[in-house]
């Protein structure tokens, strides 16, 4: 029966080859006998097989690509220049190169450096990939190792990646904050970025239906894990090839990490290289050959980007300082415990006792009293004295970090057997309510390092508020000083090096002597900031008595004797600035000058004084450079009056208006043997009647520059004559 079936197609076949050789060969088929005929002319010619497929690709192309929407791993898109090299023979062993370099649209980079084999079977490619990546993100620099396997075919494509992160594969915490104090310490809650590990499989589709728009389809599932977080998810995609130029791909994915991710791409294809033939080989079809020619410039599909995530953290805060955590104790006295923030001292004396240097104390309001807090503290070096009623900002490993207010009002602290917060070096005392009674409030005798003193209330009776002696940077600001009888408010006394000071928003009421003074026993110059203080002193608001840099600023003086004063001996030379203070009932001298030697120059501009004896008086001595420009004197029983006290200085007095005098607006003595001395008083807007008064006695020579609009009457004593010359400073 099988056989019967078998004979079958068999015949029908036969019958087909028969009627073809009939259409083919009529005279062959007419006569089967004619043997001569048969000779001359054979059944079938033999066909040659061809020695060519056809062309195949260029062995070359680059691909310019941009992405959008953010994809596994990361959360934007970016735009890619990639080249691809192939060898330029096509033969089984096709070995390749892939570069790759990817710009996010925040402008940060990535790239990939991949090497391949690609073995060309019968109708498959079989191939081994390695690739090298790297990103660059806002907070850490990643990089990882990868190895693919593909399978490439006609139609259906297998492959699978395994990806594996070196080098760093955390960045340091970011967007840190203060998260809380527990036990003794402080800390930070932030964010951190991690890179993931995994791997990735996909099978894919060819469908050739559209000759010039071949589509391609894929699916496959991925894992990545990193830092207790694990991923699993799938992705599919579909991309359409464009005259061989273009290509359109859109993809979506979902995992329980980075939910579900949408992108579109498009990329444009510039092919070159030289075109080869292929070489038809036995056993292959050419079609097969043809298809695998593409296949082996196919991109290798692979997640090009490290993915990364992030997470919470807590971390105590590292002092930068020392390298080790902040150590804080704890002081409340409505408590009574081991000085834990859960816990706190109900004594000052106990966390001194406690403490370590570099530590912390922080003191809470408690009941509003001193009790437990009235017996002082002693700090050690590098120690900081808080109350929990401010805000304050620490350097950390992860940056600065501010810590809220733990509390309302400031605690009262003081001592009745004597100064109340003895200093050491490198202290910071901020937020406190310290009454100095008839001691010293904050007292320091050898700053080296540095000492800060920020929004304090400082009171004391007979005591001094603040003293400090020694060098090394001190900051003063925004604190409220009032001393009722007597003494300095706030004294500083440079002692074994330079004492670079900011003494800033201050308000100061001193019902004894002065409100700030700086004095110079020994060291080099200084730097001195005094601004935007309100000082009221019922003798002086701020003496300077040092060599260096000064600069007075912005600051508010009222109801002394003296607003500003200096006394400078002829080896206390430096630059020494007074502008934009606004000073207003001075009994004496507003600004009272007792200038030293070669070198000193003293910028007195764009104050405003008010209500004042003198606004500005006083002696130059040998090579000082005064100036007093644009500044408005008013009410004044005289302007200024000022008095050379040795040869070869000069003073220039320009563009400043007097208004409501009683004397003369400017008047200038010189009374030494042999003196040449030099005035340039120009511009100045003098009332009609009481302008200028030059003298000069005992020899001395006085050479003037006086030239007004306004300037009133000038009377000149033993002097050059007026407009005798162009005056400069000497210095």
């Amino acid at each position: 029966m099988l056989r019967k079936y078998f004979f079958i197609p068999l015949l029908f076949f036969s019958h087909c080859l028969c009627f073809q050789l009939s259409g083919t060969n009529k005279n062959l088929l007419s006569d089967p006998h004619d043997k001569k005929q048969w000779e001359k002319e054979p059944l079938l010619e033999q066909v040659e097989e061809p020695t060519t497929c056809g062309e195949a690709p260029r062995p070359y192309y680059v691909t310019l690509r941009h992405i959008e929407g953010h994809g596994v791993g990361y959360n934007q898109g970016y735009t890619t220049l990639e080249g691809f090299f192939r060898t330029p023979n096509l033969d089984t062993w096709v070995p390749f190169l892939d570069l790759r370099y990817h710009f996010f649209n925040n402008g940060k980079p990535a790239a990939n450096a991949g090497l391949g084999l690609r073995y060309l079977a019968t109708s498959r490619i079989w191939g081994i990939n390695g690739y090298y990546d790297y990103r660059k993100t806002n907070h850490q620099h990643y990089n990882q190792i990868s190895i693919g396997l593909e399978s490439l075919g006609n139609i259906w494509d297998f492959r699978i990646n395994g990806y594996l992160p070196v080098g760093k594969k955390t960045s340091g915490l970011f967007h840190a904050r203060f998260e809380e104090f527990k036990n003794h310490y402080l800390y930070i809650r932030g964010k951190q970025e991690f890179v993931m590990k995994g791997a990735n499989a996909e099978v894919g589709a060819h469908v050739n239906r559209y000759k010039n728009a071949p589509l391609y389809f894929a699916l496959g599932p991925y894992y990545l894990e990193g830092q207790g977080k694990a991923a699993w998810g799938g992705e599919v995609r579909a991309s359409a090839d464009l005259f061989g130029y273009f290509r359109l791909e859109a993809s979506t994915s979902y995992d329980n990490v980075f939910k579900w991710i949408g992108q579109g791409q498009i990329s444009l294809v510039i092919p070159f290289g030289k075109e080869k033939q292929i070489q038809s080989k036995k056993g292959h079809s050419c079609r097969d050959q043809l298809i695998l020619a593409k296949r082996a410039i196919q991109r290798v599909d692979r997640y090009e980007i490290i993915p990364v995530d992030r997470k919470r953290k807590n971390s105590v805060a590292i002092d930068p300082l020392t390298g080790k955590p902040y150590i804080f104790w704890f002081v409340n006295n409505e408590s009574h415990s081991d000085g834990t923030f859960e816990s706190p001292f109900p004594t000052l004396q106990l966390a001194q006792n406690a403490s370590s240097p570099n530590d912390v104390i922080y003191v809470f309001p408690g009941d509003g009293t001193d009790t437990g807090m009235n017996a002082g503290i002693s700090l050690q070096n590098g120690q900081q004295l808080l109350g929990a009623g401010l805000a304050y900002s620490f350097p950390t490993q992860f940056g600065t970090i501010g810590v809220p207010a733990q509390a309302i009002g400031k605690p009262s602290i003081a001592n009745i057997n004597g100064n109340v917060v003895t200093v050491t070096d490198n202290n910071y005392i901020a937020g406190c309510n310290i009454n100095g009674g008839s001691a010293t409030g904050i007292i320091a005798s050898n700053i080296l390092s540095g000492l800060v003193i920020d929004n304090n209330i400082i009171l004391a009776s007979t005591g001094r508020l603040i003293d400090i002696t020694g060098s090394g940077p001190v900051r003063l600001t925004n604190n409220q000083c009032m001393l009722t009888v007597s003494f300095q408010a706030i004294r500083c006394t440079i002692s074994g090096g330079p004492m670079n000071a900011y003494v800033n928003g201050n308000t100061i009421s001193n019902g004894g002597s002065y409100g700030i003074g700086f004095n110079y026993t020994s060291g080099s110059a200084s730097s001195l900031t005094i601004s935007n203080n309100v000082i009221q002193a019922a003798f002086e608001g701020i003496f300077v008595g040092m060599p260096g840099t000064v600069s007075i600023d912005q600051n508010r003086l009222l109801g002394s004797s003296y607003g500003i004063g200096f006394n400078l001996t002829s080896s206390s030379t430096g630059s020494y600035t007074v502008s934009n203070n606004s000073m207003d009932t001075i009994g004496i001298a507003a600004i009272y000058i007792n200038s030293g030697g070669i070198g000193t120059h003293i910028d007195i501009f764009d104050n405003s004084i008010n209500q004042v004896g003198n606004a500005v008086s006083g002696g130059v001595f040998t090579g000082s450079c005064l100036s007093i420009t644009q500044n408005q004197i008013s009410n004044y029983t005289s302007g200024i009056n000022l008095s050379f006290n040795s040869p070869s200085c000069f003073i220039d007095i320009e563009a400043n208006t007097f208004t409501s005098n009683v004397g003369f607006g400017v008047q200038i003595a010189s009374s030494t043997a042999g003196a040449n001395n030099c005035v340039r008083c120009i511009n100045n807007n003098c009332p009609t009647g009481s302008g200028y008064q030059f003298t000069a006695s005992n020899g001395a020579v006085m050479n003037l520059e006086p030239t007004s609009s306004n300037i009133g009457t000038v009377t000149t004593s033993g002097t050059s004559p007026v407009n005798a010359g162009t005056c400069s400073c000497q210095n």
